[in-house]
């Protein structure tokens, strides 16, 4: 099992700041970024609802359910008004092509999760797939 999978990351390990935070799949490379005013609670309601099998990110919840599923705390801050966080969180998604080799799971939020999509693309399918001109 992996050493940070969210199901075994305790709220004591976690942040009780703001901040930016990454899901992971450590077997298909697939990441989520995230941003929240209070990163330990923000993290133990994805935990509880990946657990109860209703978390609203399918993607998400399949990752969880294949049992790799992964947490790291990319940046805490002390005092972060909530449109400031944003737009840390979004330099991060804006940043992850040049980082992930698979687009990031935000962007699909209630699309069902096929092994299909597992698969890595090139340059030019990233850019097709998400309308950025190459």
């Amino acid at each position: 099992m992996y050493k940070n999978h969210i199901k075994f990351i305790t709220n004591d390990e976690l942040p009780n700041t703001s901040g930016i935070y990454l899901l992971y799949d450590e077997k298909s490379d697939l990441a989520y970024i995230g941003s929240a005013s209070n990163l330990r609670n923000r993290i133990a309601n994805h935990r509880s609802n990946l657990i109860h099998q209703k978390h609203p990110n399918d993607m998400l919840q399949a990752m969880f359910n294949m049992g790799c599923l992964c947490v790291r705390i990319l940046v805490t801050f002390p005092f972060l008004d909530k449109k400031r966080l944003k737009e840390a969180e979004n330099l991060f998604i804006e940043a992850s092509p040049a980082i992930f080799k698979n687009p990031l799971v935000n962007r699909y939020k209630s699309v069902p999760f096929h092994q299909s999509f597992v698969k890595l693309m090139d340059e030019d399918e990233w850019n097709d797939n998400n309308h950025i001109a190459g």
